[in-house]
């Protein structure tokens, strides 16, 4: 028999990666008593971990915000809220002076000066180190800040109080005793999710409360930029920066992304006949692979680089044939630009009590399509800060927290339910069942309606005849957490499914074979999801025409990246 303990906070912050601890120093400074719950170690747990820069906007260094602001509305199809992407350049700066004062040492050169990414077009950024280095520097200001961490508990449920979020439950992943948090208000900074690397527990507890998500349409990949997806980075400019081109004249650099997709212009096709990374896909759908790379090109460090992505190396005949694996990042969404949907500036959402930051919350901060490197964790800070006051601010006036103890016990028995079968699926069937259903290229990156809801069809059985029957061994907590983490990447991967089929058009990195074309005005909207007499409801909200693009600017200079299949944009206006 477990035990039962229960801990009372102001603030509660689930997760404890970068946004979370930021969340939690700020709110910390309003004077609340805060408790951040991660199922991992703070410190040692997080996307953060995988990331080696942070990008700042500032002035003093040269840089421009109107330049800036326009290539991110621009790079992301306009799905940003322009408001929220400006105060996330503004208080940038201020984030890494917290960074700097928290321990995190930057790399500098002979000169004394930060050696940061050679700057690319209008936006720079900076490395700050792996993540694996300076993320553990960040855990003792969070304990110098009074907030108290508790590690290894996993978070189930959220606990929906009429209407307000008063805390949530969940389960220690060791000795696997409840635990009930009471809060006045709580913030999810779980990050987003992936097949095989992250999961989707912050935005999947959301919903089942009732909170709004968005943006699930655009969640792709990692792996890099297609001419299917429409490029994944697109910022104008020479390689080095040393001379900036203006916007007009459209010079769009690809970023490399990973091993041999760095060498763009070597790629060979079955064939011999040259194939670049915009077009690598469009080639594959063609049925023109596998795929090789001209080793007579390359360098010794290439060569190097390019053996750690797994492919096949043959020098007898100078070739090496590039993996087509992109199972780890299947899924992934844009970078704070899917999930929990915003309602404000400040990590607010539709639920009263409710706030959320970092990679699992759809602050619009940037649109359809990642802008550049360093704006995942810049944007975890600003707006994990700006959260973790909000979220104080509200626990300061909210009133007395009052709880069910019948809504304790059902969320108690639905954590520990796997446990209580002895028989059924486990984790890693279901698992293998989403791989199936979703890595095949022509269902996540070319989509299409009939293929969209072919796989619709199977992730819905998987979530209504599979997942309630998974299983976990006796006292096997780590397979209770495992269990939990499948059922939320099932709730989320419907939740992608159904909104790509929602969007009838291609914008950013989502693209449909059969609606290649933007459709502006009319799809320059938030996709909404919502719990609805126990089912999925898709909204479309439109945004407000002050966040429109110029729509008198001709299509080929509004969208300068061509999809596949929308060549006759030349002429369309």
């Amino acid at each position: 028999m477990t035990s039962e303990n229960v801990i009372e906070t102001d603030v509660l912050i689930i997760g404890g990666g970068l946004s979370g601890i930021f969340a939690a120093i700020k709110a910390r400074k309003e004077g609340v008593d805060v408790t951040i719950v991660e199922k991992g170690y703070v410190g040692k747990s997080g996307a953060a971990l995988y990331a080696n820069n942070t990008s700042i906007f500032n002035p003093e260094w040269g840089h421009n915000l109107k330049e800036w602001m326009t290539q991110i509305a621009e790079t992301g199809d306009y799905m940003n809220n322009p408001e929220m992407t400006e105060i996330t350049l503004k208080e940038s700066y201020e984030r890494y002076q917290d960074l700097r004062s928290y321990g995190v040492e930057y790399p500098k050169g002979e000169d004394g000066e930060i050696i940061g990414l050679p700057p690319r077009g209008v936006l720079r950024d900076y490395f700050t180190g792996r993540g694996t280095v300076w993320m553990p520097k960040l855990r003792n200001p969070t304990l110098k800040s009074g907030a108290k961490i508790m590690d290894r508990i996993m978070i189930t449920d959220l606990i929906n109080q009429d209407g307000r979020v008063v805390g949530a439950v969940g389960f220690h992943t060791r000795t696997g005793d409840f635990y009930v948090f009471k809060a006045k208000a709580t913030i999810v900074c779980t990050g987003g999710g992936t097949l095989s690397l992250t999961t989707y527990d912050g935005e999947a507890m959301a919903y089942r409360a009732g909170a709004d998500i968005s943006g699930k349409e655009f969640s792709i990949s990692g792996t890099g930029p297609f001419k299917y997806m429409g490029s994944g980075y697109g910022y104008y400019g020479d390689r080095k920066g040393e001379t900036r081109v203006s916007l007009e004249d459209k010079k769009v650099e690809p970023m490399p992304r990973f091993g041999a997709s760095m060498f763009i212009d070597k790629y060979l096709d079955s064939e011999g006949n040259k194939v670049n990374r915009y077009t690598l896909l469009s080639a594959v759908h063609q049925g023109r692979a596998p795929f090789f790379w001209n080793l007579d090109d390359a360098t010794p460090e290439e060569i190097e680089t390019t053996l750690k992505t797994g492919g096949t190396l043959d020098f007898t005949k100078g070739l090496y044939q590039v993996p087509m694996r992109l199972e780890m990042y299947v899924g992934w969404g844009v970078h704070c630009a899917s999930g929990i949907s915003s309602t404000d500036t400040s990590g607010g959402t539709s639920l009263p009590g409710l706030y959320a930051a970092g990679d699992g919350y759809n602050s619009k901060a940037v649109g359809a399509k990642y802008v550049h490197r360093g704006f995942g964790t810049r944007n975890a800070m600003v707006i994990g800060s700006r959260a973790g006051r909000s979220a104080a601010e509200y626990a300061k006036t909210a009133e007395k927290i009052t709880i069910d103890p019948a809504e304790i016990t059902r969320l108690k028995n639905t954590a520990y339910a796997p446990l209580e079968r002895k028989s059924g699926f486990d984790q890693d069937w279901v698992t293998m069942q989403l791989k199936s259903i979703t890595f095949p290229y022509y269902v996540w990156f070319v989509r299409h309606g009939d293929r969209l809801k072919a796989a619709l069809t199977l992730i819905e059985f998987v979530k209504n005849h599979i997942t309630p029957m998974m299983y976990a061994k006796p006292k096997d907590t780590h397979g209770l957490r495992l269990a939990h983490e499948a059922k939320g990447r099932v709730f989320s991967f419907e939740m992608m499914l159904r909104a790509a089929l929602f969007r009838t058009e291609s914008r950013g990195v989502h693209y449909r074979e059969d609606y290649p074309f933007r459709d502006d005005p009319d799809w320059l909207a938030e996709v909404k999801i919502r719990q609805k007499d126990g089912e999925m409801e898709l909204v479309k909200e439109p945004f407000p025409n002050e966040w429109w693009p110029d729509l008198s600017r001709p299509y080929r200079e509004r969208y300068p990246i061509e999809y596949v299949g929308e060549e006759s944009t030349r002429d369309r206006d």
